[in-house]
């Protein structure tokens, strides 16, 4: 259990580092976990740059077709003026020893070794995060998503020839990680892990249903046959499916499916209410994680992963994790961790009773 906290957490706090930097807007976190805030995304600027009057290309233009009308003169001497910067921007983008001219295009370079040394070093998600680019523009089609597949599977074998080579020979995945199907929560990426090193289930919510045979499928091949050595499900805070059944919203098909995060708040919701109406959507989010944990717990998978029989023949045994997702400061919170010795329903209890105690509800109050 030790090494699954040295290795994904620490991860997970790079993770944060990235999406704390330029490419995003971090607003505050609360005093309490997991109110959702919205990122604002940059919008890609076009090469043609049509009056779209958001850009400060756009701008800029407009002042210069300005000048121009009004002085042709000053425009002559304002395209050498921009012909030497640029030629010295580019001798400081080659040479960083040439960096004395001009603090601005020192941070430029910086910040492209830094990339550079973060890509040679090809370590878990780093990777895939410095390939990302922005989601294309409604209406476009698909093309974009073929261009830019063919950009990272170009980069990849430019920095490792070998990797794809050995991607299709097999998968050893450690973790399987079982999660809320929202765009916002992709697992590699959170805890900076490249393909075929986490096994993937997502559904709304993140439920785990014994009637459910896809996920007890996925399930049965990742412990008997991956041989995984941890099972994580892991929650999001304002998760919309957890959100449709706190305020009994009707969404259609889904609704038979949201009737498992149902139960959940019907069991605790006498407490849930005791407190603040702000708290409500967080502490089920919470609950609804540890619940779904105790279904992993309850299935003849566990049990038999779990078996004495099982373990003394030398199979790897099976470690269970609850954790739920910050959307706002990109951190994973522990809430739960359960092995073969562990009391489980004593730790699942206490499970159950830290969340209260976290928002303010104390000791079955």
């Amino acid at each position: 259990m030790r090494r699954l906290h040295q290795s994904l957490f620490l991860t997970r706090m790079q993770w944060s580092q990235y999406i704390n930097s330029a490419a995003y807007i971090h607003l505050p976190r609360p005093p309490f976990p997991g109110a959702l805030l919205s990122h604002t995304q940059s919008l890609p600027i076009s090469p043609l740059c049509h009056s779209c009057c958001h850009c400060s290309g756009c701008s800029n233009s407009n002042n210069n077709n300005n000048n121009n009308n009004n002085n042709n003169n000053n425009n002559k001497s304002n395209n050498k003026t921009n012909n030497k910067t640029n030629n010295t921007n580019n001798k400081n983008n080659t040479n960083n020893n040439n960096n004395n001219n001009n603090n601005n295009n020192n941070n430029d370079t910086n910040k492209t070794d830094t990339t550079a040394k973060e890509d040679k070093t090809f370590i878990g998600g780093t990777l895939i995060q410095s390939l990302q680019h922005s989601q294309p523009p409604r209406g476009s089609g698909i093309q974009p998503l073929l261009e830019y597949n063919r950009q990272w599977a170009s980069k990849v074998v430019e920095l490792n020839p070998d990797y794809f080579k050995t991607l299709a020979e097999a998968q050893f995945p450690q973790y399987l990680w079982i999660g809320c199907s929202d765009s916002r929560v992709p697992a590699n990426e959170i805890i900076g892990l490249l393909p075929g090193e986490v096994f993937v289930h997502r559904n709304i919510a993140n439920i785990v249903s014994n009637a459910d045979l896809n996920v007890l499928s996925v399930l049965q091949y990742a412990i008997a046959c991956l041989k995984v050595e941890h099972v994580i499900v892991t929650g999001h805070y304002g998760c919309g499916g957890v959100k449709a059944a706190l305020e009994g919203v009707s969404v259609g098909l889904a609704d038979h499916w949201i009737l498992h995060v149902n139960s959940v708040k019907r069991r605790f919701w006498k407490r849930i209410e005791r407190l603040p109406q702000k708290y409500h959507l967080d502490v089920l989010c919470e609950l609804n994680v540890i619940t779904q944990v105790s279904h992993v717990l309850d299935t003849q998978l566990m049990a038999q992963a779990w078996d004495e029989k099982n373990v003394s023949g030398g199979n790897p045994t099976v470690e269970l994790h609850g954790w739920v997702f910050g959307l706002d400061d990109g951190l994973l919170r522990p809430l739960l961790s359960l092995d073969r010795n562990t009391d489980h329903a004593k730790a699942i209890t206490e499970a159950e009773e830290a969340v209260f105690v976290r928002y303010g509800l104390h000791a079955q109050s």
